[in-house]
């Protein structure tokens, strides 16, 4: 019954139809991390590969307040607003894989890369944006290092992850992933179709 709604989740959203409940949605993903918890369930990184789109978050009251906006319990991404997260698999990389998180606003896309690293037994995902892209229509505005750069990457594999932002995921299907944040919030984002 979690998991279908979780699963709902993705498909009604990327529908526009029918969408469950703030609360319910909330509910079905703290029931899916404490499953997750007592059944030790492990997920692979190769899960993960691919391209993901946010679509529905809940930050903590401490977040929601320090950025000035209410989630109350939870909310929908307004379709307007496109936020895609891609992990993927890059040889150049110092730890090989790597993470880009896009963010569209009608004509204007602002995009963040940078390494990762995954711990299997704690299915968390630690990362480090250190390139930045900004684009507004096809014309690039900015393009460079942000935070070190690759000195930082380099420096990444050897930082505890207690000093990166990560994501622990909790729910990983084909269509669906759903994480927890290192401030505590929650997030689902469904598989992107392009």
């Amino acid at each position: 019954m979690i998991n279908n709604l979780i699963e709902q989740v993705a498909n009604c959203w990327l529908n526009q139809t029918n969408l469950p409940s703030s609360s319910e949605v909330v509910a079905a993903l703290l029931e899916a991390e404490k499953i997750k918890k007592k059944q030790k369930i492990s997920y692979s990184f190769e899960q993960l590969i691919g391209t993901w789109q946010l679509s529905f978050v809940m930050g903590t009251k401490k977040a929601q307040s320090r950025i000035g906006i209410a989630l109350g319990g939870g909310r929908y991404l307004p379709r307007f607003l496109k936020i895609l997260l891609t992990y993927r698999f890059v040889e150049s990389s110092p730890t090989s894989i790597e993470v880009e998180n896009n963010v569209n606003i009608g004509s204007l896309q602002i995009s963040l890369t940078g390494p990762v690293k995954f711990l299997s037994r704690q299915n968390i995902v630690a990362f480090n944006f250190i390139e930045i892209h900004i684009k507004f229509l096809e014309f690039t505005i900015y393009n460079g290092s942000v935070r070190g750069g690759l000195k930082t990457a380099i420096n990444f594999e050897n930082e505890p992850v207690s000093k990166q932002a990560f994501f622990t995921y909790f729910y990983v299907s084909e269509q669906v992933i759903a994480a927890r944040g290192k401030g505590g919030g929650l997030a689902i984002w469904s598989r992107f179709k392009d």
